[in-house]
């Protein structure tokens, strides 16, 4: 089967480019927005513990998605005025957003396990009339907002904040791999065959695969969900496949079978 196809693709190598060309050129631009497609968290997963929140968020009002708010200083304490006015002015700030439900403050309500014993630092919860996922697509414009000031330094914690910067790294370390490997492998292949040309077609062609497929993957993710995640398993899951499948790689209906020795190739 292998042979039949190499004398085919042989036969019909033009077009064959000239397909697969046209298919790297419409598809390629999609390939740096197909995360913006991608899901950030862990989609909607039937289980228990999901059914739960489910149940707290719509019988009880408790909202699915928080972010707490770290305010500490090195020379202002929690009752200083000035503190309460540079801490105030960010809330102020994020409060804006029209997806934020609620923002509780240690005065608000009147918890003084809010503010550590130094009572340099204190944390503010905000509840967010989201979802997980839209969370922690929200999440950086909310950290935007959530700056330093003058005398307070500003972090955000929680599972949602989390969540969104182990997606952010996941993304940005997939494109780091890319760039070492690309030429490392291709330093490898150079040594190997003793040619540029040849050591770049494997390189080049993988990187065209990778490509298609993250294009095609932004197409998929329109009708159906999935993980941001899928960018790091997209460049090793055709030839995983392929390895899984096997012989099976080459399988053809009959009907193709039958024509395939019209399309020989003298040798």
């Amino acid at each position: 089967m292998l042979y039949r196809l190499g004398k085919v693709s042989v036969r019909f190598r033009w077009f064959i480019i000239v397909f697969w060309v046209i298919v790297f050129v419409a598809l390629a631009p999609f390939t740096f927005r197909v995360s913006a497609n991608l899901k950030a968290g862990f989609g909607n997963v039937a289980t228990e513990s999901d059914k739960a929140i489910e149940l707290v968020r719509d019988d009880l009002g408790i909202a699915e998605a928080t972010v707490t708010l770290l305010f500490s200083s090195d020379s202002l304490t929690v009752a200083d005025p000035r503190y309460q006015q540079e801490m105030e002015s960010v809330l102020t700030s994020v409060r804006e957003m029209p997806q934020v439900r609620e923002v509780v403050t240690p005065a608000s309500r009147g918890d003084p396990n809010m503010i550590s014993a130094d009572k340099r630092t204190a944390y503010v919860t905000v509840f967010l009339d989201t979802g997980e996922d839209e969370a922690m697509n929200l999440y950086p414009a909310l950290k935007e907002r959530a700056q330093d000031t003058e005398h307070l330094q500003v972090w955000s914690t929680g599972s949602i904040p989390i969540f969104a910067e182990v997606r952010d790294v996941s993304e940005s370390d997939l494109r780091r791999a890319e760039m070492i490997t690309f030429p490392l492998v291709l330093v490898a292949l150079v040594l190997v065959f003793g040619g540029l040309v040849a050591a770049g077609l494997p390189v080049a062609l993988g990187g065209a695969s990778v490509a298609v497929t993250l294009g095609l993957l932004y197409f998929v993710a329109l009708g159906t969900d999935i993980s941001i995640f899928a960018l790091n398993l997209v460049s090793l899951l055709v030839p995983a496949l392929m390895r899984i499948l096997g012989d099976w790689n080459w399988w053809a209906p009959r009907f193709i079978q039958r024509w395939l020795p019209r399309w020989y190739v003298p040798d």
